[in-house]
């Protein structure tokens, strides 16, 4: 950076999984540095310092925002803190915040995030960094192009759950749509009770014999469609749910045309073409892989470059976080209300919590003989 805009100073809160990643990035970005690491948990914390040669290292993040005053604080803590912290560090004064996704556990809370960073000046920024990459900025460049003809379906497998997993594909959908507004949402989700056999999966924790991951009720598999304004239409299929053999995030777009596929994050080629033109897949050029640290830099010095110009020009903006959160409450909403909903969603709670509290969380595999006649 040059004299006139000295590197920012980032903080992160939340220090372990993803807050690693935080960390690399920021030592990898050029425009801003890593100055101060809080968990509530000292030890995670102190080693991550150790990592990165950091000596300010907090347990309290009140204190880490009165002693440290950071232009930017990056939120890896898990989704149930999300809202709070933000509020919390807006009111400080920092300058710009890029939290984890998803944005929120609620629309209510993701919006009093939004609301709490406009009334302070504060850049929000939700790490939805797919649409940011190789693929998915080629993937759109040819969907605008016309290279697949006039689209009908773009459709994502993944593992996990909606809130957490679904919502990169989500927002990755919405990408590859335009950002268009979505119409209305169907869904349906399946939870059974913990196994004691079987591992918990990633972040997961048992509360009473079922999963959460979190602070909130996941869901073994969900099905989802919903319509974009245009006409067109998404499917997701997550958890157990999902494509057998696909990777982790595969996504494919149809057209009248012609189809694009994105076979997952480890996929090799990056990106396929499939046309009349083509005689079956074939590697689109231009997609070699990008190293995630990479990835999480540039988008660092993006907030940087907008916290310094005065400008809103990230990619990640809140505003695509929210609209991102909205689908995945609709999807959870639909299935609460076993029907079809329409957005603007009204809903403002978690749905997959009142299901949980009412007992109608629930479900899996029915045992229900067929009978063919």
């Amino acid at each position: 950076m040059t004299a006139l805009h000295p590197r920012l100073r980032v903080a992160i809160v939340g220090c372990g999984g993803i807050g690693k990643t935080h960390a690399e990035s920021i030592e990898y970005a050029t425009a801003v540095e890593l100055v101060g690491l809080c968990d509530l948990d000292r030890q995670v914390a102190d080693a991550l310092a150790r990592a990165y040669d950091q000596d300010s290292v907090y347990t309290d993040v009140s204190r880490m925002l009165t002693e440290l005053h950071p232009d930017i604080v990056a939120l890896g803590a898990p989704t149930s803190a999300h809202a709070p912290l933000t509020v919390q560090v807006a009111q400080a004064g920092v300058k710009g915040i890029l939290c984890e996704k998803p944005m929120a556990k609620n629309l209510a809370e993701a919006r009093r995030m939004i609301d709490a960073c406009r009334e302070s000046g504060t850049h929000l920024i939700v790490n939805h960094q797919r649409r940011t990459t190789r693929p998915l900025r080629r993937m759109r460049e040819l969907i605008a192009e016309g290279a697949i003809g006039d689209i009908t379906l773009i459709r994502a497998s993944c593992a996990g759950d909606v809130l957490t997993d679904g919502t990169h594909a989500i927002d990755s959908m919405r990408f590859l749509a335009g950002d268009v507004p979505v119409e209305w949402v169907f869904g349906s989700v399946y939870r059974t009770r913990v196994d004691p056999d079987q591992p918990l999966g990633k972040g997961c924790v048992d509360v009473g014999g079922w999963r959460y991951r979190h602070g909130c009720p996941i869901e073994n598999g969900a099905f989802a469609l919903w319509q974009f304004a245009d006409g067109i239409r998404a499917e997701l299929l997550c958890g157990e749910l999902r494509v057998p053999g696909r990777g982790y995030q595969d996504y494919m777009v149809f057209g009248d045309a012609g189809e694009l596929w994105r076979p997952g994050d480890a996929g090799n080629p990056n990106l396929l073409i499939r046309t009349a033109a083509t005689n079956g897949w074939q590697p689109v050029d231009g997609c070699a892989a990008e190293d995630t640290v990479g990835i999480f830099a540039r988008n660092y010095d993006r907030l940087a470059r907008d916290i310094n110009r005065g400008a809103s020009e990230h990619p990640l903006t809140a505003e695509n976080g929210l609209r991102a959160l909205e689908i995945i409450m609709a999807i959870y909403e639909s299935a609460r209300l076993r029907g079809r909903v329409r957005l603007p969603l009204t809903q403002d709670r978690l749905p997959t919590e009142i299901m949980t509290k009412d007992g109608t969380f629930s479900g899996g595999d029915v045992d229900v003989p067929l009978s063919v006649h």
